[in-house]
């Protein structure tokens, strides 16, 4: 008997040792394995500069070595994501057609396979099929042979590129989009992207690639002293467009509404007429107001000048050349391999490289019919509910702060309060696809008779190319004044996108489903990487939603007011906060104040969501017994010094906005990414107390300012 006693007592001793250890184990600090988060624990060390201390500059502490170029790769966590969201793309198109595949999709297919390995068709097709289309379109006037214009304009120029699938906006960039405030889709104007790049080759190498593009072109090695002279004077010409583009560098393009008729009438253009491009895409449309970026008002008077001043067979040549540089990855291997050795950045890799080039040409394919390959994509590999069902907890945890602080606000009446709170559990999370949208594109028989008059004869690879391109904006034109879904062939709606926002119409965040894996989110992650990275964007759109940036004071409608006079005088007393703080921040940096209170719009946002994300975050961790895993190399900082450390992560950039004497307001109306950080932070008690901060740090200043 007491053999049998001494046996159960050494049994109870041993279960509880065993259950002890396990029980401290738990509460241990303890590190995450999984792959994702060893891979994002290395994200976050390739941007963190610890030579910066938290409390002086929280933005320089997370993306110092990024900004100042130490990084070994310089990828950003926007990067990661974006090249994701594109390898699954190019996954997706390198699969072996189907029975049931689309015409649409075949054709993609074709076109990045060859893409992707040019030796197949590409270069054996050689330049004849673009040069019919040079001479198609005025022809170059550095071949005389070609060219048949004397005379001409830009937007003919332009005009006659769009009409033959030539990728085009080498001069200004106009789409017409779709936004909240307006039931008709307007004109979006700004600087083209081939402007907008942060690398410009030397004067030389340019020079260089325009006379072996010359050579290739001619099939002539002998350049006589009158070609060189009108080489040199078109790289001239790019050069100045690319120093008039200069305000439109100094960060993130950002857009803001104009009345269209005083725009035009103030800018007293002699040369460039952007209603004619209007008149192309908008037929018969009366138009009040257009969008512009940042920096196109300063750009459009320097391009109307330099037109004035410049041959228009300079002007000719420069377009022709940015053709050849835009089709790049379509044209066969010489004018690859000039483009690689004279016009790319040594930073970047070669356009050959294999990895590279599967991105590229994913990205040129879904620049043109992304929401084509979006429906398809949904139809066939993943379900948008069973997705977005793992954001259903978070969403939950975030209205259940969001109730109490709205109930809370002192510049809010119990009307403003009440809807407030009705919109707030209104809005739901969706896919980038409206119904009608994938609807449309499921209901097969519908979509191969509208699809059946693109004429892929297949003559030659880089004849398809152009028929998409000139194809795809045709029947955008059409569709804007019909029943079925306008902008349908290209990037509005994209589940490829990296692009999280607010849609007014449906009253819901729209989220590609590629940002609900790494590196933005996953659902084994610790909780502060969740909360604090994906979970602040969401938030910002939910804070866009309830409308407390202030813009339209609770309607989605320009005209309208939801919310009761109380809180809008109340209101702009918060705004006038955040506004004096920018100025603050401003004023050795621009020399001058900003008085419009909707600049802060923005910044009240970023202010308000990582505020409720780091509650949410704090409501979450009261349901755990044990404390979240630490990040491989990361003992030194806290769980929640790493929630705020993550979320500043997706706000570092490569090139942030630089602020410099004489801006603009709207050249300001959109803070740098260094501001956002830095503001929503040192406004922000809980962080300084979690960092340490003292009073009269940087990131803890004396006055704050805060709308809950």
């Amino acid at each position: 008997m007491q053999v049998w006693v001494s046996i159960t007592i050494l049994l109870v001793y041993v279960a509880f040792t065993f259950l002890l250890g396990v029980a401290i184990s738990l509460m241990s600090p303890r590190t995450c394995v999984l792959m994702q988060c060893n891979a994002r624990s290395e994200l976050m060390k390739e941007s963190v500069d610890t030579d910066t201390q938290p409390c002086d500059n929280f933005y320089q502490f997370t993306c110092g070595r990024i900004a100042s170029n130490r990084s070994k790769n310089r990828m950003t966590v926007w990067d990661e994501i974006e090249r994701k969201q594109l390898i699954r793309l190019a996954t997706f198109l390198s699969r072996e057609n189907r029975s049931d595949d689309h015409e649409m999709l075949i054709v993609a297919k074709r076109l990045y396979k060859n893409c992707v390995d040019p030796s197949k068709r590409i270069d054996p097709e050689g330049l004849q099929s673009f040069l019919e289309n040079v001479v198609i379109i005025g022809g170059f006037p550095l071949l005389p042979e070609t060219y048949t214009n004397g005379k001409g304009s830009i937007s003919k120029t332009e005009g006659s590129a769009i009409m033959h699938g030539l990728e085009t906006a080498h001069f200004y960039e106009v789409k017409i989009v779709n936004i909240y405030s307006s039931l008709d889709p307007i004109p979006r104007f700004s600087t083209p992207k081939a402007l907008t790049n942060k690398f410009l080759p030397s004067f030389e190498k340019q020079v260089k690639f325009v006379s072996e593009l010359y050579k290739i072109l001619s099939e002539n090695e002998t350049i006589t002293d009158e070609v060189r002279d009108v080489i040199d004077k078109t790289v001239r010409f790019k050069e100045k467009l690319w120093s008039a583009a200069d305000s439109d560098r100094q960060g993130l393009k950002t857009y803001s509404m104009v009345d269209y008729a005083g725009f035009v009438y103030d800018l007293e253009m002699r040369y460039i007429h952007i209603s004619d491009p209007i008149t192309l895409l908008l037929p018969g449309q009366s138009l009040t107001d257009i969008l512009i970026s940042s920096g196109f008002e300063s750009y459009i008077k320097k391009l109307d000048e330099l037109v004035h001043s410049t041959d228009y067979k300079i002007i000719k040549n420069y377009s022709i050349i940015e053709h050849v540089i835009a089709n790049i990855l379509f044209l066969p291997k010489p004018l690859r391999q000039i483009y690689d050795k004279y016009m790319r950045n040594p930073d970047d890799p070669s356009i050959e490289n294999s990895a590279n080039k599967q991105i590229a040409c994913a990205n040129i394919l879904r620049r043109k019919m992304a929401t084509v390959l979006s429906s398809i994509y949904i139809r066939h590999y993943y379900s948008p509910v069973a997705t977005y069902a793992r954001l259903y907890s978070m969403i939950r945890n975030i209205q259940k702060i969001m109730k109490p602080l709205i109930n809370s606000a002192d510049w809010m009446n119990t009307n403003d309060k009440d809807d407030a709170n009705i919109n707030l559990y209104h809005v739901s999370v969706t896919n980038p696809l409206p119904d009608d949208v994938l609807k449309y594109f499921t209901n097969k028989t519908e979509f191969e008779i509208q699809c059946a008059t693109f004429c892929f004869a297949n003559f030659t690879l880089f004849d398809d190319y152009l028929v998409l391109n000139a194809e795809t904006d045709y029947y955008n034109i059409i569709h804007l004044n019909t029943t079925l879904p306008w902008n349908i062939y290209q990037e509005y709606h994209d589940v490829f996108s990296t692009k999280i926002y607010y849609d007014y119409a449906r009253k819901s965040i729209i989220i590609p489903s590629g940002l609900l894996r790494y590196p933005s989110f996953h659902s084994q992650w610790p909780r502060y990487l969740n909360f604090g990275g994906f979970g602040s964007l969401l938030l910002l759109e939910l804070i866009r939603a309830l409308d407390f940036a202030g813009v339209n004071y609770g309607s989605i409608d320009l005209g309208e007011s939801l919310w009761s006079s109380f809180a809008k005088v109340n209101y702009d007393r918060k705004r006038r906060c955040f506004l004096d703080q920018y100025n603050k921040h401003l004023a050795p940096l621009k020399g001058a104040n900003v008085t419009n209170l909707n600049t802060v719009n923005e910044i009240i946002q970023d202010n308000t969501a990582i505020a409720v994300a780091y509650q949410a975050y704090q409501e979450y961790k009261k349901s755990r017994f044990f404390p979240e895993a630490n990040l491989k190399d990361w003992h030194a900082y806290t769980v929640d010094q790493l929630f705020f450390i993550n979320y500043a992560t997706y706000y570092c950039t490569k090139f942030d906005k630089t602020y410099v004497k004489g801006m603009t307001d709207a050249e300001v109306a959109s803070p740098s990414h260094e501001y956002k950080v830095v503001s929503s932070l040192r406004n922000y008690p809980k962080f300084s107390e979690i960092f340490n901060c003292k009073i009269g740090d940087g990131m803890n200043p004396a006055d704050k300012c805060s709308v809950f």
